[in-house]
């Protein structure tokens, strides 16, 4: 099992989480799954959020990332779905 320091303590917020998993490969990516019916991608360096995954109709109950790093997700819901989110694509580049 794998143990992180967690630098700050956050006020609750008016929404419980149900999960919370670490990104496997680097550990900078948390991934929280929320009974207000989304997931949200964190980075855990700053605390800063990166992505809501919403569509889901029920409380969010199981979240987890793909294992690869390559930034997929799965969540399950009360609404009786499972859904699969690919990771966003990335930013065109400069010339």
């Amino acid at each position: 099992m794998r143990h992180r320091q967690l630098g700050a303590v956050r006020r609750p917020r008016a929404r419980a989480r149900a999960q919370v998993r670490f990104e496997p490969s680097d550990g900078h990516v948390l991934l929280t799954a929320g009974y207000d019916a989304t997931a949200k991608l964190w980075d855990a360096r700053d605390w800063r959020l990166v992505r809501t995954l919403a569509g889901h109709e029920g409380r969010v109950m199981g979240a987890d990332l793909a294992p690869d790093g390559s930034g997929a997700a799965a969540t399950v819901a009360y609404d009786r779905t499972l859904k699969l989110w690919a990771p966003e694509d990335p930013p065109p580049e400069q010339p």
